[in-house]
């Protein structure tokens, strides 16, 4: 025999509202067992135990999140338990395929990152998909800033065209950057020079190709081949003091008295 039972279920131990009926195994439990209600959808002890096994092989499966008090050997098997690898050198990603053709990767900044994920506990698939959205919108960035590089170079290169039609701009850039190289005597100076002028920039524009940088070396240009020129005519290898030499050769330029 049952007896009917206002309680919260359906049945079946799902928890909707409902009437059902009290099961005869209940009179089987403790006394203090029979008036738990959450018992009642099931109708039989072998509902009761097939429920519990499925319940117990669900839970075997599952991962115990930490609590506030967990050690931090509780921790790091949660952890693992994640995904996350035992040490920080066993995630597997690398240098990024497709990367543009200037942008710095260093083994030491991965090295960082690696290091960095463990600590977070990130998975190594969570890892890996990190590592690469990151550089694939640095990536992005770095290829906007060169195009933009590139448009104000243009434009500077095309304001200094208008200024120095025809082959002035070819001349005047030229005189800009000999001027620039003769402050170097040495090879290698003139070498680690060169390189200056064209990694540089001054807003995003290559010192060799920005406008004041020509405008300026230009005038210096022409005054060492102006002095040089009348060095020539003047007979700079006469006799005279050195002042006189001096002033023979670079007129253009004011000596102290």
């Amino acid at each position: 025999m049952t007896e009917a039972a206002s309680q919260t279920g359906d049945g079946t131990g799902n928890g909707i509202a409902g009437d059902v009926s009290k099961p005869t195994w209940i009179e089987q439990l403790p006394e203090v067992m029979r008036g738990d209600q959450s018992l009642y959808g099931y109708q039989t002890i072998g509902d009761f135990v097939t429920a519990h096994k499925t319940f117990a092989a669900e839970r075997e499966g599952s991962i115990k999140v930490p609590g506030e008090n967990a050690t931090d050997a509780e921790r790091a098997a949660f952890m693992t338990a994640l995904g996350r690898p035992e040490t920080a050198d066993q995630y597997s990603f690398g240098k990024p395929e497709g990367l543009p053709e200037g942008l710095v990767y260093t083994p030491e900044a991965e090295q960082m990152f690696k290091g960095y994920f463990h600590e977070l506990g990130l998975s190594d698939k969570q890892a890996t998909a990190l590592w690469g959205k990151y550089h694939e919108v640095a990536g992005q960035g770095f290829t906007a800033q060169q195009q933009a590089d590139r448009d104000a170079t243009d434009k500077a290169v095309e304001t200094l065209k208008t200024e120095w039609p025809g082959d002035a701009f070819k001349v005047n850039t030229e005189l800009a950057h000999r001027a620039f190289m003769k402050t170097f005597e040495k090879p290698e100076q003139q070498t680690e020079a060169k390189t200056f002028l064209e990694t540089a920039k001054v807003g995003g524009i290559p010192l060799g190709d920005h406008p004041m940088f020509l405008r300026v070396f230009a005038h210096f240009g022409k005054i060492i081949s102006d002095d040089s020129a009348n060095a020539g005519r003047n007979g700079g290898g006469q006799g005279g003091s050195d002042e006189a030499k001096a002033a023979s050769r670079f007129p253009n330029t004011t000596f102290p008295q």
